[in-house]
Order: C-alpha cells, then structure tokens, then sequence
C-alpha cells in the first residue's frame, strides 16, 4: 500500500509512533499510577497514541490530502479522531484486543481533539449519505494503517521501552464494524474507565501538540510551541526554560531519527 501521510510532507506511521514515544517519555510514570487504579493494562495508552490519527487514512482524506499539498494548501481531515475512535472501538469488540482497554483507548482519541458527542452529527451523517461500503473502506484504511504502524514499531529500537497493545494472530481477521457509542456507554458507566479516558486524552494533546511543532518547525521547535498551551504546561512540568529547552531538543532528535527510520524500512519492504 502507499503509506497514507499526516500533512504534507509527513507519512503517517512515524508520527503515530513518534506521538506514543514522547507521550511515554513525558506520563509513563503517571500513566502507571492510573492504569493500575483503572485496572487497565499500561499498553492502553500506546494503543490510543499508536491510533489516535489512523483515521485519516480514509482515502476520502487521502485524496483530499494529496490533492492539496501538491497545491501547496493543508490539507484537511475534520473529524478524522472520529474515524480513528472507531478503529479502536472496533478492534476491542471483535476480541482482536481486550474490550474494556480498547474502549477506554478509543474514548480517550475520541476526545483527544475535543470530539465529544456533538461533533459526531455531522460525521455520522456524511456516512450515512454515503455507501455502506464506504464506511467499511475507511474503516478497514485506518486498520490496516494501524497494523502497519505497529509493524513498524516492532521493527525500530527507538521505540523498544514502549508496551505495544497484543494484537497477534487474529490480527488480519475480517472485523465487524462497532460503534463508539457502545465504548462511550461502557466507559461512561465507570468513573474508574471515564478517568483514565480523560487522562489519557490529556496525554495525547500534549504529545501530539509537541510532535506535530517538531516535525514542522525541526529546526525551531520552542518557536513553533512558545505562546501555547502546551508550552507553558512543557515548562511548569519540566520546572523552567533551561530543563524544557534540554527536553525539547531530546525529543526533536529522537522525532526525526524515528521518522528517518521509517524511510528506511518502507525502502525496505517488500513490494
């Protein structure tokens, strides 16, 4: 397959990857803490972070995507957190996953971009204007990018601390398209399971703010994040410019090494 991208110029794999890598640096030792009151394993939040954007490799936003980068335009890929919930909710009620962690993880993606229930109107109803087989093609995209992801995460010793979610054998098999609003009543209906969904969001917002100004500022990344949110929350935790500064050029190299990486194995596949 063409490896989908995330925007222009940045395939889609690396950054998943990169995003579960630095949400690890930055929360493993509190995400270790809540998963073990949650009773949750702590490969929860790799499989949320591995697939918070596998949703874009829906060849709607493909097209769309390709289309306007070779315009020099962003692209555009308006509720693909949806797309991506569903990913995940599918894999847990197929058994592909245990359910309660995939549903927890596809909650927290759900919610990564601010997507609560209201923003999934519109999506809900785009699909159902469009073929039922449209549906399943997005859906079984974002699988497969994600087995693909999780391929490549194996392959690299960047990434080797990170618990990567057990999807083994019946990986390849034909999954039953689930909604999320079977995860959303069951993580609902469990504060210990709601928790660890909002904790986990609040991970992935941070990770990812941080990825993204890397891989599209690599050479000023503090530039690209100063004034943020993200910036200001960086530096409370790291206690300071000087400590955020180190951090920040930490993650940069180990970023762009993982996408330098990926270049290589995709080279390297078979075609």
């Amino acid at each position: 397959m063409t490896p989908p991208i995330a925007w222009c110029n940045t395939h889609l794999a690396p950054h998943l990857v990169a995003v579960a890598y630095t949400a690890s640096l930055l929360f493993e030792e509190e995400w270790r803490y809540r998963a073990r009151l949650s009773k949750l394993p702590t490969w929860t939040l790799t499989l949320a972070a591995l697939g918070h954007d596998v949703g874009k490799a829906a060849p709607w936003y493909q097209e769309e995507a390709v289309s306007r980068c070779s315009r020099g335009w962003n692209p555009s890929f308006t509720l693909h957190e949806v797309l991506s919930s569903m990913v995940i909710a599918w894999l847990g009620a197929s058994g592909a996953v245990d359910r309660e962690p995939a549903y927890v993880a596809a909650i927290a993606v759900w919610e990564h971009h601010h997507g609560m229930p209201g923003r999934l109107a519109p999506l809900l109803t785009s699909i159902n204007a469009a073929s039922k087989s449209r549906y399943a093609e997005a859906l079984r995209a974002g699988f497969e990018a994600l087995l693909h992801t999780l391929d490549f995460a194996r392959s690299t010793a960047l990434v080797r601390h990170l618990e990567l979610p057990p999807i083994g054998e019946r990986r390849r098999q034909v999954l039953i398209p689930c909604h999320s609003r079977k995860a959303l009543e069951v993580v609902e209906n469990n504060p210990r399971f709601s928790a660890a969904a909002s904790s986990i969001a609040g991970f992935l917002a941070v990770a990812d703010t941080l990825v993204a100004s890397i891989e599209r500022n690599p050479g000023k990344p503090v530039e690209a994040l100063r004034g943020r949110y993200v910036y200001r929350y960086l530096k409370e935790l790291m206690g300071g410019e000087t400590p955020l500064s180190r951090l920040l050029k930490f993650v940069t190299s180990t970023v762009l090494a993982i996408h330098e990486e990926y270049r290589r194995w995709v080279d390297e596949q078979p075609r």
